[in-house]
């Protein structure tokens, strides 16, 4: 068989195994589920108004024209709820026992110990419209020309309107922990499933009739399907929750920042497959896995810690160097993109980094598994391997 049969060989039969285990199931529904629950309450939380709101009493015919002015100019940055009350006593009763957060008694405000600053500043400003209302009323003016006395609201122009980076940077922090998930999940299912191979001796059987290097890349090719079909999924399902509940508007650009994720999560687990299948390949048993990846381990981990510099300064010197790092790039280049902190040209050559790294750790990835695959009398150093493939 050529080596392309082979790899299509491989990695179906992969595909085929792991998407009918209990455990891949059972852990997509689970993790759909997690993700459902954070994306429902995340849109409840943010349904909520956050918009102040006050109870105010009126005594008298004038406190309760000062009211409905301050309601209008209130709207869209407070609801103010004005009912008329008795006197000054019952409303002086009512501030004093929290039931209502101010008064309106003649030119008067009644209010607590810590009276509202924006509560106040409404009631002034009302006060003033109605005043100034009343004298022009007096000296005869007509109801058009007092309405065209009252000056419109004065505009507010943001110097730098808000581009939505906050948003976006979110968003991509979001998927990069998903990405680490991910990336953890899938690189051990590669290690464990050569070790198995292994500890069976199947793997011998498999390596009389084809080459390692293509056993090894449809091993990889199969489980990284399936990694990419879950992460995928699971991109789709936040969205779309996300989109069906409309309490969340995603900003412009997700889309673009959703493909970029899944671009970077293909890229990054090519990359960090080879290393441990090289953990899998120079162990004997499940149990030397943990002291043989645990450096793979260690070393996605301390790439998604540098993607949170990303997040707070993605135009950094820190950001721009560990974006171009092949190991580092897959978590911090999502980050930088969704902000428009990256040229294309530093995408470009982040990109070729990682292309010609990962190049590399198959060919050497390949031959350690050659030489640690069929060493079952323990663990194997990786020099060894490599001459044990050598020789």
């Amino acid at each position: 068989m050529s080596g392309w049969s082979v790899i299509r060989l491989v990695a179906g039969r992969e595909v085929r195994a792991r998407a009918k285990s209990r455990g891949f199931l059972v852990s997509t529904a689970v993790s759909l589920a997690i993700l459902a629950v954070i994306v429902v309450v995340a849109s409840t939380l943010s349904g909520d108004d956050d918009r102040p709101s006050f109870d105010v009493g009126t005594v008298g015919e004038r406190p309760a024209e000062v009211a409905a002015v301050a309601v209008d100019l209130a709207q869209g940055e407070a609801d103010i709820d004005a009912r008329p009350v008795g006197d000054e006593s019952e409303a002086a009763r009512l501030v004093e026992d929290g039931d209502l957060d101010a008064a309106l008694v003649d030119d008067r405000v009644l209010v607590g110990d810590e009276p509202s600053d924006a509560l106040t500043a409404l009631f002034q400003a009302a006060n003033r419209e109605v005043a100034l209302s009343t004298v022009l009323h007096e000296v005869g003016a007509t109801p058009q020309q007092v309405r065209a006395a009252a000056p419109e609201p004065l505009a507010t122009d943001a110097v730098t309107p808000d581009d939505d980076r906050d948003e976006r940077r979110g968003i991509a922090s979001v998927g990069t922990m998903l990405m680490y998930l991910q990336l953890i999940t899938y690189g051990y299912w590669v290690a464990s499933g050569i070790v198995e191979e292994k500890a069976s001796r199947v793997v011998e059987l498999l390596l009389a009739k084809t080459r390692a290097r293509p056993l090894l890349a449809g091993k990889v090719l199969g489980i990284g399907l399936m990694g990419l079909a879950q992460m995928t999924l699971f991109v789709a399902t936040a969205l779309g929750l996300t989109l069906a509940l409309g309490s969340i508007d995603l900003p412009p650009g997700t889309g673009a920042i959703a493909v970029g994720l899944i671009a970077w999560f293909v890229a990054g687990f090519a990359l960090y497959a080879c290393l441990f299948a090289m953990g899998g390949a120079v162990a004997s048993r499940a149990e030397e896995l943990q002291s043989t990846t645990g450096p793979i381990t260690l070393a996605i981990a301390a790439a998604f810690f540098a993607s949170f510099q990303a997040v707070e300064d993605p135009d950094g010197p820190l950001a721009f160097v560990t974006g171009l790092m092949p190991f580092t790039a897959p978590f911090v280049m999502p980050v930088r993109m969704a902000t428009d902190a990256v040229a294309p040209w530093e995408l470009a050559l982040a990109a070729a980094i990682l292309v010609a790294t990962t190049a590399l750790l198959v060919r050497v990835a390949a031959r350690v598994y050659a030489g640690g695959v069929l060493f079952t009398r323990g663990r194997i150093k990786l020099r060894d391997a490599l001459a044990r493939a050598e020789a």
